[in-house]
């Protein structure tokens, strides 16, 4: 191999062509071996001395490859053991995000569980023009079994969620339980936006040898998170 900077390459790969298909099965039939031969190889090398897969005490595997234009070059010399590792640890990452998203957003949902609780659905405050900061007052400690007089009180004058403390919880809980559900869409849009990249990136990481496996391996994610 040529040398750069004074660095020496090793031949990790070769991408080799056939001028017709008989000469590619012949060659290719040859040169095939049993998945457990390089195993076999892995644990007893001596035992394959003189075998004709055997160069510069690699063992060689010969496959089908994919287009030229599919080929990852820059990934070729990545051992499978580098590999698997580096997929290993994108899963983790992928199925850490996945449990962090599912997490953020039964937060969200048991949060507007809770406000849903403590705000009474809209009541009709016609017949409450007379109503007293008392009356309203007591109705707010009642919890779950308020009759809603604090809305028909707070409501009457908007000053009102700003001056009186009830009135100011109140506004608070109301207008935060009907904006969650815009939270929820918008964390939702945003989580997928970024999802895109991570994936992308983890994808990458993971150095595969063509470019629809790589490919594969992001819409995989997509499709899990």
């Amino acid at each position: 191999m040529e040398k750069k900077d004074n660095v020496k390459f090793e031949p990790a790969a070769a991408f080799v062509t056939f001028e017709n298909k008989k000469s590619r099965d012949i060659v290719y039939n040859n040169t095939q071996r049993s998945p457990c031969s390089y195993c076999c190889y892995r644990c007893c090398p001596c035992c394959f001395e003189h075998d004709s897969m055997l160069y510069k005490n690699k063992y060689l595997r010969v496959k089908d490859a994919p287009a030229p234009n599919n080929i990852r070059w820059e990934n070729m010399d990545s051992p499978m053991w580098d590999r698997m590792i580096r997929r290993f640890i994108s899963w983790v990452i992928t199925f850490a995000l996945w449990i962090i998203t599912i997490a953020f957003i039964t937060f969200i949902k048991d949060e507007q569980q809770k406000l849903a609780e403590n705000v009474k659905p809209t009541k009709d405050c016609s017949g409450y023009d007379d109503l007293t900061e008392a009356e309203a007052r007591v109705d707010s400690q009642l919890g779950a079994d308020s009759e809603g007089l604090v809305e028909c009180f707070c409501r009457a004058d908007s000053s009102r969620q700003f001056n009186v403390d009830f009135c100011t919880d109140w506004a608070f809980d109301y207008y935060l339980n009907y904006s969650l559900p815009f939270v929820i869409v918008f964390a939702v849009i945003f989580t997928n936006f970024m999802m895109q990249f991570i994936f992308k990136a983890l994808a990458s990481f993971e150095r595969h040898r063509s470019i629809s496996s790589e490919l594969s391996s992001r819409v995989i994610k997509i499709f899990v998170a």
